[in-house]
């Protein structure tokens, strides 16, 4: 254990206090990441299916560190300590895994928690969470809120996509394209990726486009513009209601349709449309 190991390992040895404060540390370590564990669990469910835990972990912790060792290198785990002692944060590792491996794990050392492993079913639809933190673990569960957490996490892919999106109109408009719908694919999804193969992409291109977005932690999100027949034709069978909505839409009303796959769903926005320069004006 080099110094800024045993540094925090003393300052967490210190900190740990009752078994009813160092519980309350593990909650409030959880709560505080409440969002990122919901999305790790979101982005795991869509590739892994349902049984997945979530793992927090403090690597300050001696527990925490072992634990976080599964997904970091010592050196990853010592700069993120060095990181929060620094910015006053405590450092947190955040990662899924399957529930029947971490039980597996858990057999030997703590066969209370891979009880509570073994007896936990994804059926309950709520989030299983494991923290390793204060010198000890905490076992709880979150409500997975799935819809309205699914609806939020397009709203928000929308709204880091708008540059993409307005490029990707403008490039379809230029190309000569009417009645341009721009498509926002999370290519994680079903339908997202088959969106994806439907606009050139390949099996081993989108894989590699969720790794890289894995790398970074962020999403594998393709935008892409094509014409209002074609998106209708595409999803007429199996999507009617969106069928509805795109043969409503009046292309000159100041207005365009966005549709967001991603998370088992799809969400509809209109966007104002931009002025372009008619061709040739430059």
């Amino acid at each position: 254990m080099n110094r800024n190991q045993r540094r925090a390992a003393k300052a967490q040895s210190g900190a740990k206090g009752t078994p009813a404060t160092a519980d309350a540390k593990r909650m409030s370590l959880m709560q505080r990441h409440e969002d990122e564990i919901r999305r790790s669990h979101e982005a795991a469910r869509s590739t892994h299916g349902d049984d997945v835990v979530v793992v927090v972990a403090d690597p300050s912790d001696p527990l925490g560190r072992i634990v976080s060792s599964r997904v970091k290198s010592d050196a990853e785990l010592d700069a993120l300590i060095a990181s929060g002692a620094r910015n006053g944060q405590r450092p947190t590792v955040i990662f899924t895994t399957s529930r029947d491996d971490f039980a597996q794990l858990a057999e030997e050392r703590a066969p209370l928690i891979a009880r509570d492993l073994r007896a936990w079913s994804p059926d309950t639809g709520r989030i299983l969470v494991m923290c390793f933190a204060a010198g000890g673990i905490k076992v709880a569960e979150l409500g997975t809120g799935y819809e309205a957490g699914a609806q939020r996490l397009r709203a928000e892919i929308l709204q880091q996509s708008e540059y993409g999106i307005y490029r990707a109109r403008e490039e379809s408009v230029e190309a000569g394209k009417a009645d341009v719908v721009v498509l926002v694919a999370d290519v994680r999804d079903p339908t997202g990726r088959s969106v994806a193969l439907s606009s050139g992409e390949t099996t081993a291109s989108i894989e590699a486009m969720i790794a890289s977005a894995a790398a970074k932690r962020g999403l594998p999100v393709l935008i892409v513009g094509k014409q209002r027949d074609v998106v209708t034709r595409a999803v007429q069978k199996n999507l009617p209601h969106l069928v509805a909505i795109l043969e409503n839409w009046w292309p000159k009303g100041g207005e365009f349709p966005v549709i967001c796959f991603a998370s088992g769903g799809e969400t509809v926005a209109m966007l104002p449309d931009i002025k372009l320069a008619p061709p040739g004006s430059a």
